[in-house]
Protein backbone atom coordinates (compact mmCIF):
# COMPACT_ATOMS: atom_id res chain seq x y z
CA UNK A 1 0.00 0.00 0.00
CA UNK A 2 3.11 2.70 0.83
CA UNK A 3 4.31 1.81 -2.63
CA UNK A 4 0.69 3.03 -3.97
CA UNK A 5 0.64 5.83 -2.07
CA UNK A 6 4.56 7.34 -2.98
CA UNK A 7 3.26 6.81 -6.89
CA UNK A 8 0.25 8.85 -5.76
CA UNK A 9 2.49 11.42 -3.99
CA UNK A 10 4.94 11.37 -7.18
CA UNK A 11 2.07 11.95 -9.57
CA UNK A 12 1.01 15.19 -7.90
CA UNK A 13 4.81 16.40 -7.76
CA UNK A 14 4.40 15.76 -11.57
CA UNK A 15 1.81 17.87 -12.09
CA UNK A 16 2.93 20.21 -9.76
CA UNK A 17 6.15 20.59 -11.95
CA UNK A 18 4.29 21.21 -15.77
CA UNK A 19 1.16 20.25 -18.20
CA UNK A 20 3.53 18.52 -20.60
CA UNK A 21 4.18 16.09 -17.56
CA UNK A 22 0.97 15.35 -16.52
CA UNK A 23 -0.20 13.78 -19.91
CA UNK A 24 2.66 11.17 -18.86
CA UNK A 25 0.85 10.68 -15.75
CA UNK A 26 -2.61 9.96 -16.89
CA UNK A 27 -1.40 7.23 -19.09
CA UNK A 28 0.85 6.44 -15.41
CA UNK A 29 -2.44 6.37 -13.40
CA UNK A 30 -4.06 4.44 -16.21
CA UNK A 31 -1.83 1.60 -16.30
CA UNK A 32 -1.97 1.22 -12.14
CA UNK A 33 -5.55 0.79 -12.50
CA UNK A 34 -5.45 -1.60 -15.37
CA UNK A 35 -2.67 -3.47 -12.91
CA UNK A 36 -5.49 -3.54 -10.25
CA UNK A 37 -8.47 -4.32 -12.27
CA UNK A 38 -6.21 -7.41 -13.01
CA UNK A 39 -4.74 -8.20 -9.70
CA UNK A 40 -8.77 -7.89 -8.82
CA UNK A 41 -9.90 -10.24 -11.36
CA UNK A 42 -6.97 -13.11 -10.57
CA UNK A 43 -7.71 -12.43 -6.64
CA UNK A 44 -11.54 -13.48 -7.87
CA UNK A 45 -10.06 -16.64 -10.14
CA UNK A 46 -8.36 -17.88 -7.26
CA UNK A 47 -11.27 -17.89 -5.28
CA UNK A 48 -13.44 -19.78 -7.87
CA UNK A 49 -10.67 -22.29 -7.89
CA UNK A 50 -11.01 -22.99 -4.18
Amino acid sequence: MKDEQKKKSDVNTKIIAGKKVKVATQSEVITSSEKVSKQYNEALENLKDR
